[in-house]
């Protein structure tokens, strides 16, 4: 249960608040200008990769109901052009990536590219793109904070509410640093949530659910790394937990051969189970405190600590 200080792949995701303190300076320094003075029809989210599209869905679910057209997709759409707004996230394919971005600028779409820019896809792109820069000493691994900063900023600016976006996100930034220092290797079992819940993964067959924009998120995160689990809407979780195999009381571990398949745990993120659900499984429950239910600095702050656990291995002092 001791605190550790072995695990360099945390310390490549800590620079998640730091993903957000850069889009906030750009937005303060009015480098994100021209999204709030665009007259739009739409706004296309192309995403490349299972995280950005997670991504895209959590943060424009949280939005809803939207003040314009979204649309979420993996192809450019046909109809795109001059009154559209095309977002790239991701890190699969480059050069499909600069070849979406090339083809919406030609015709006429407002641009922006949000990816780690350790491809060259950025250098690439017509210099009308938008281009998020990285921040400073920040490595390779893809960021699920820096898709959503985007898509919500981008959400904000374009529907005319920006007067405090910069601060806000400064504000979100300062939040995501805190609860990563609360799960760094550093902190002990008992405090560290992000060990707790890589721990459960192997006992348990994890379903996520809650608020559905966290979960989906995490899911997403959790299965890019490996670890089995699903995301479940409360009507379909209940379901599940209703008809899910009931453990056997009478099993001997020292006896008995071991189960084929694990038990379920459900994690709910941001929310509590409901009397029937607790009494149908086992549930943890994944709150962020002293912030507003449905905010960004709720999503990111979850999502962070789902992500953290990602990069913890199991120990036997863990156990």
């Amino acid at each position: 249960m001791e605190p550790r200080d072995d695990n360099p792949e945390f310390f490549e995701l800590a620079y998640e608040g730091a993903q957000i303190r850069a889009l906030a300076t750009e937005i303060a320094g009015g480098k994100w200008k021209k999204f709030a003075e665009f007259q739009l029809r739409s706004l296309i989210v192309l995403c490349f990769g299972d995280v950005a599209e997670a991504a895209a869905h959590s943060v424009l679910d949280r939005l809803a109901p939207l003040e314009f057209p979204v649309v979420i997709s993996r192809r450019l759409p046909h109809y795109t052009g001059a009154l559209d707004v095309v977002l790239v996230l991701g890190e699969q394919d480059p050069m499909e990536r600069l070849h979406v971005v090339q083809s919406a600028h030609d015709r006429g779409a407002l641009t922006a590219l949000i990816d780690s820019g350790m491809q060259g896809v950025a250098e690439e792109a017509p210099s009308a793109t938008l281009r998020l820069g990285t921040p400073l000493g920040s490595g390779v691994v893809e960021s699920p904070l820096r898709y959503a900063g985007a898509i919500y900023s981008s959400y904000q600016l374009l529907r005319g509410d920006y007067s405090d976006l910069g601060a806000e996100l400064y504000r979100v930034a300062d939040a995501v640093d805190q609860e990563l220092a609360n799960l760094a290797p550093s902190v002990s079992y008992s405090e560290n949530a992000a060990r707790q819940l890589r721990n459960l993964a192997t006992e348990y067959a994890i379903i996520h659910s809650g608020q559905l924009s966290i979960a989906r998120m995490v899911s997403a995160l959790w299965a890019a790394c490996g670890l089995h689990c699903c995301a479940l809407s409360r009507p379909e979780l209940w379901k599940r937990l209703r008809t899910q195999p009931q453990p056997d009381i009478f099993h001997d571990p020292y006896v008995d051969p071991e189960a084929t398949v694990l038990p379920s745990k459900v994690v709910m993120w941001g929310a509590y189970p409901t009397e029937a659900e607790a009494e149908l499984g086992s549930t943890r429950v994944e709150n962020a405190t002293q912030v507003n239910t449905g905010s960004l600095e709720e999503l990111l702050i979850l999502v962070v600590r789902g992500f953290s656990a990602t990069t913890y291995s199991v120990s036997p002092e863990d156990c």
